[in-house]
């Protein structure tokens, strides 16, 4: 059994040896398969988590699905729906497009300004970040691994929302493991990574940071504008408004505008409407595409 902080069978300064004691065992090991589930043992001995998933990033690639916890079959949907294009307006992965530095983050850290706010008003909007169902998490960190071909692995360790959010002292303890466990992943799933950048995409989309703009312009059978395509974006990976005018450079005015003709151009008039109009065609089979 677990208590949130650290294993409850942990003393709370002892932390440091049972961490030792497990990586090196991990390190140990002649059982490359069980990699992910002994990394998440281990790691259990630094601070108490509820689900963690493993995802490698390729260069211009869809995510890899490395490894997970999650036991309910709802919570493991959601990673399929990941991988087939929510991970669009994933947080974590636009941190990976942008060259976030290697180490452990806080989701709430890299997200944009409205980021949590925004996903409360799309139901239909399901990733390992949120949950489809009352008690959101209360907490995702990451820890970034980068490989010399310029692609991620990241683990993401979470908590429900009944439970509480890692603590200051609970970061330090994960800050000072990091650089073993990124080292680790790198060792352990480069190969799986980087030959998935050298394969070839089943749907022919390049994936990159334009292809939630082009997504939005084939909604709207291209009648919008690329600076239209934009604002949108950025909308729907949880910038408001002030947050719009700062990433490019122009004024709340001129992104209010932005907002006005897009819901015009998509015969919508919420966000929540067009969140979702532009979630279903993400997530379409990719026969079904057109782009």
């Amino acid at each position: 059994m677990t208590a949130f902080g650290v294993n409850a069978t942990v003393h709370e300064h002892g932390w440091r040896r049972a961490w030792n004691s497990a990586a090196a065992r991990l390190v140990d090991s002649d059982q490359p398969e069980n990699f992910g589930a002994d990394l998440l043992t281990s790691l259990q001995d630094v601070s108490a988590f509820t689900h963690a998933v493993f995802f490698g990033y390729p260069r211009e690639r869809r995510p890899v699905l490395l490894h997970h916890s999650f036991a309910r079959p709802e919570r493991s949907a959601s990673l399929v729906a990941y991988v087939r294009g929510t991970f669009l307006v994933d947080p974590f992965y636009d941190a990976c497009l942008k060259g976030i530095a290697e180490g452990v983050h806080r989701m709430q850290d890299v997200a944009p300004d409205d980021f949590y706010s925004s996903i409360g008003r799309h139901p239909g909007y399901i990733s390992p970040c949120v949950s489809p169902e009352p008690g959101v998490l209360s907490e995702e960190i990451g820890f970034f691994a980068r490989t010399r071909g310029g692609a991620y692995i990241v683990l993401s360790l979470m908590r429900d929302g009944v439970e509480p959010p890692f603590s200051e002292d609970e970061m330090d303890r994960f800050r000072e493991v990091a650089p073993l466990v990124c080292a680790a992943m790198r060792l352990q799933y480069r190969d799986k990574v980087e030959v998935s950048s050298k394969d070839g995409n089943e749907a022919g989309w390049s994936f990159g940071e334009g292809d939630l703009n082009r997504v939005i312009a084939a909604c709207a059978n291209g009648h919008v504008t690329p600076r239209e395509a934009e604002v949108a974006a950025l909308m729907l990976r949880g910038h408001s408004s002030g947050s719009v005018a700062r990433e490019l450079g122009i004024s709340v005015s001129t992104v209010k505008i932005h907002r006005r003709n897009l819901y015009d151009k998509f015969g919508v008039s919420t966000q929540a409407a067009f969140f979702a109009l532009i979630l279903s065609r993400i997530l379409e089979p990719p026969k079904e595409r057109t782009t």
